[in-house]
């Protein structure tokens, strides 16, 4: 566990030591965790993917801008695969397409903010990952109700 919260590390550095801590799993209130992949990638574009993987098994929505693009998911999906608990705020689908979630194949916690029940299709996100969920916390959901559940 690595507590880094808040703490005046760039990117960079933040990039650096969850590289470098290769049995690492969770990072409490790790909202940097995008920025710090992306700095991995970009330090990597030039080099043949498969980027890193890291053991890392929670993913914190950022507390600064809050909603996350396609682009990063995808890219923590990538360097992340073993993610089980997930706290994501969601804008729309124009910020971030909410399939994206499904392909965190491991996913057994998730409290999800935002978004329509029927116009961002969490039925076919449910469906994708429901089965393997112990935890499912929905918050600000429009349009949903108990026949949605059915």
């Amino acid at each position: 566990e690595l507590g880094i919260s808040k703490t005046r590390l760039t990117a960079e550095g933040q990039a650096t030591l969850i590289i470098n801590l290769l049995h690492l799993q969770h990072l409490p209130r790790g909202d940097f965790l995008c920025e710090a992949l992306e700095w991995v990638a970009w330090e990597e574009m030039h080099e043949n993917k498969p980027y890193p993987k890291l053991k890392l098994k929670n993913f914190w929505a950022s507390e600064v801008y809050f909603f996350h693009s396609t682009d990063q998911m995808k890219l923590v999906s990538e360097m992340c695969p073993d993610i089980q608990d997930m706290l994501f705020m969601y804008q729309d689908r124009y910020t971030c397409k909410l399939d994206v979630l499904a392909n965190f194949r491991n996913l057994q916690n998730i409290e999800l903010w935002g978004g329509d029940f029927y116009v961002d299709n969490f039925t076919s996100l449910l469906e994708s990952i429901g089965s393997g969920l112990v935890k499912l916390d929905l918050h600000h959901v429009d349009n949903i109700d108990f026949i949605n559940f059915l």
